[in-house]
């Protein structure tokens, strides 16, 4: 069967702006089938964030959070609900490569982009918002141990023990 698929709330804005005070994304999304016969589906939000030559590493895009319908018969809607940690989606920068005085977990300002995907590569609808200012993430949420190299400053391919490593 076939669907159709889209976001019909969040907690944030499309085109707006989110900031620290931001730590969970929520979506709804509405499924229907436009087939002829009865099925379920896969409901899949993939996050794109801005990369910037020779700063942080990043996916292209990474699957943020996903979830399924219940079956739906032909002509039928369901919402399903997704939502995500915004420090899940944050990548780390060891080496301080955005030059801001910080390494560990953060979120650079810019444009960034939820998709959500037929597939990873083909999307049914995209949800553009930007981060104000860069979000860094010290402690870690589970824990609330603070975030830290605690393998070499020397670089990724150093052989050389760094002045944190964690000797075993």
């Amino acid at each position: 069967t076939t669907f159709e698929q889209k976001i019909v709330k969040a907690n944030i804005k499309k085109g707006g702006k989110i900031n620290e005070k931001n730590e969970v994304i929520a979506v709804t999304v509405e499924v229907k089938n436009t087939g002829k016969v009865a099925g379920k589906q896969a409901v899949q939000l993939y996050w794109k964030a801005p990369y910037k030559a020779g700063e942080i590493e990043k996916a292209d895009h990474v699957l943020c959070a996903f979830g399924k319908s219940p079956m739906l018969e032909p002509g039928e809607k369901a919402n399903v609900h997704l939502s995500f940690y915004l420090q899940d989606v944050a990548n780390y920068d060891f080496t301080d490569a955005n030059k801001n005085g910080f390494k560990g977990y953060e979120l650079d300002a810019g444009k960034y982009s939820l998709f959500l995907g037929k597939s990873a590569h083909e999307a049914y609808e995209n949800f553009n918002f930007s981060v104000e200012k860069n979000i860094k993430y010290e402690n870690d949420r589970f824990s609330g141990h603070k975030v830290e190299n605690r393998f070499t400053d020397n670089g990724f391919y150093s052989s050389m023990p760094g002045e944190k490593d964690i000797n075993r």
